[in-house]
């Protein structure tokens, strides 16, 4: 990850891939509203050398991999992410997959997959209460 200031000429690293998070960075990255940079490359990662999806903070210039490449979940990302309003990242792979001719893919953020929304939580007492009565039922 670089930047480049024209006026100035100067050219800056402000990370570098090693491999394990990730290898050769492919494509244009995404901005979020927040000023996180959002990306993918091509090979590394823990999955096999299949690739993976990044996120570079510019508050805390840390690099972290969001996901890697498996083959099975896809391999080798190509072309740009999209992101949604609610956060999720769009995304298509080259190879992988069920054929192994690639796949899209989307990732949730972390706080959406471990925070469900409250009025999920109020849809789903009335279905578990029903579960304990049914079984209670059938023990008596």
């Amino acid at each position: 990850m670089r930047t480049f200031t024209p006026t100035e000429g100067a050219l800056t690293t402000l990370d570098t891939f090693d491999g394990p998070n990730g290898a050769n960075p492919d494509g244009r990255l995404t901005l979020d509203s927040n000023g996180n940079l959002f990306g993918t490359t091509d090979g590394g990662g823990a999955g096999g050398n299949n690739g993976t999806v990044f996120k570079f903070s510019s508050a805390t210039s840390t690099l972290t991999t969001l996901a890697t490449f498996t083959s099975t979940n896809g391999a080798n990302p190509e072309g740009r992410l999209t992101l949604d309003s609610n956060g999720n990242l769009f995304g298509t792979t080259q190879l992988g997959g069920t054929s192994g001719n690639g796949t899209v893919f989307q990732l949730t953020p972390a706080a959406a997959a471990t925070a469900p929304e409250p009025g999920a939580l109020l849809l789903l007492a009335p279905g578990v209460l029903g579960l304990i009565a049914a079984r209670r039922r059938r023990a008596g």
